[in-house]
């Protein structure tokens, strides 16, 4: 099991049956949002920034063969939140809340491949990714989901949810979006 602490800034390795903690791996405070690639079996977790004193955030790459950091990436921007991973491409998604934008980073690469602005919805903190029909879910805690398209990244739509958000689910089987806000719960078809 890995499980981020954002108070000591690492990435906790524990047995998943006896659940004993087997390793500590140090990253910045405010670990926080993690992907993992199945394919490389990678781990990627988004650490540092404002809390650290720092105008920018950290991406971390761990390899949990051997349970060790890989690379860091620097994103500017002091808060980072929830991320996706496109199994498709090599394409992550993170939630840049500090610029309200979306950031797409080339995994293989560990490169910067674009940014792309969301102007439907504020304080975007909540992510989600319909592989298939190449569309982004994301949940801004001004009471919106905005709807992306994950080629191009251009906003399509702006779905009204209730303020507050804080997770958002996509379930491909039904096509249903779950968005987790303030004491309720929106689903959209």
């Amino acid at each position: 099991l890995y499980v981020t602490d954002g108070g000591d800034g690492s990435v906790k390795v524990y047995d998943g049956e006896s659940y004993r903690l087997l390793k500590r791996i140090p990253l910045l405070k405010d670990s926080d949002s993690i992907g993992y690639d199945i394919s490389r079996k990678y781990l990627y977790v988004d650490n540092g920034g404002g809390d650290v004193g720092q105008s920018y955030s950290m991406l971390s790459t761990i390899d949990t063969n051997d349970d060790a950091k890989l690379t860091e990436m620097k994103i500017e921007g002091d808060t980072l939140e929830a991320m996706t991973l496109d199994n498709y491409r090599p394409h992550i998604y993170v939630n840049d809340k500090a610029t309200n934008q979306v950031v797409v980073v080339d995994r293989f690469r560990n490169t910067l491949m674009a940014k792309w602005p969301i102007t439907l919805g504020k304080v975007n903190v909540a992510m989600a990714l319909d592989e298939q029909r190449q569309r982004l879910f994301v949940g801004c805690r001004s009471g919106q989901i905005v709807v992306l398209d994950s080629n191009t990244g251009k906003e399509l739509q702006a779905l009204p949810i209730a303020q507050g958000i804080d997770d958002l689910i996509y379930d491909p089987i039904t096509r249903r979006i779950y968005a987790a806000t303030n004491g309720e719960i929106d689903v959209y078809e």
